[in-house]
């Protein structure tokens, strides 16, 4: 079983939803964590309440990964309190919906920039302590939507296909210098994603990220390459590109939810 307590690990997007129930369940394993997000009194706020209850150290670092440099900027500012991170979390990331030439075309970028080049680029920095330790763990936050290209959400799970192809391939690579990587794919999550991503989801949202997290570790624990998190219905679905045409799997899992308010 992979142990965590004692170790730091590095959260991106812990303010809220998954990413703040990984921090929680680690902080509940003994494990010191670096609280990454844009929102600062949420991490405060939640650095406070692990530490009090669970006597961890926390170092909060709130910072826009969208921003070209952010990546940077946070691995400098991690190298600068002498913290060597031995589990990094790629967890941010959110979703653009509607027809390409409808969404806005900077806020499209500003999502890619996340989704994509901030998680390589961490996954990049981090990488080089983690093999002079012999040790590290990487986990990297897809979707089920990147097993399959979607109508009116086309960035979105383009963005997840390279989350899970980019993590799958350095699992590959590494997986005998004592490092893990798994790819997490969750289905529909009561997360803010949909209301941030201006959408409603197509059927009620019945996995928590406390689920996501819960089968995340188990699969990590078995040095899976990848997951697809809670429901069996989640499983099937991410089978489905294995048997059927591409255009049928478009129009199968083409997303009809209502645009938000």
């Amino acid at each position: 079983m992979v142990q965590f307590s004692k170790k730091w690990v590095l959260i991106t997007g812990a303010s809220s939803g998954i990413g703040k129930a990984f921090a929680e369940k680690l902080a509940s394993q003994g494990a010191n964590l670096v609280l990454v997000a844009r929102r600062e009194a949420l991490l405060q706020d939640l650095a406070t309440t692990l530490t009090e209850q669970h006597h961890i150290e926390t170092k909060v670092i709130p910072i826009d990964l969208s921003e070209l440099d952010g990546p940077q900027k946070l691995f400098d500012t991690v190298h600068n309190t002498g913290i060597i991170i031995d589990a990094l979390i790629n967890n941010a990331g959110f979703g653009v919906y509607g027809k390409l030439h409808e969404t806005s075309l900077e806020r499209n970028q500003e999502m890619l920039r996340l989704n994509i080049l901030a998680l390589s680029s961490l996954t990049q920095l981090f990488l080089p302590d983690m093999l002079s330790k012999k040790s590290g763990i990487v986990i990297n936050i897809s979707s089920i939507a990147g097993f399959f290209p979607m109508s009116d959400f086309d960035n979105y799970a383009a963005s997840k296909a390279f989350v899970r192809s980019f993590t799958e391939g350095l699992w590959l690579a590494y997986k005998d210098e004592g490092i893990q990587f798994l790819t997490v794919c969750p289905g529909s999550t009561r997360t803010d994603f949909f209301r941030i991503a201006n959408m409603k989801p197509s059927q009620e949202l019945v996995d928590t990220p406390e689920q996501v997290v819960e089968q995340a570790l188990n699969a990590l624990n078995k040095n899976k390459i990848y997951v697809i998190t809670c429901t069996f219905k989640n499983f099937i679905i991410g089978q489905l590109p294995r048997i059927l045409t591409h255009k049928l799997m478009v129009k199968l899992t083409a997303p009809k939810p209502h645009r938000g308010k």
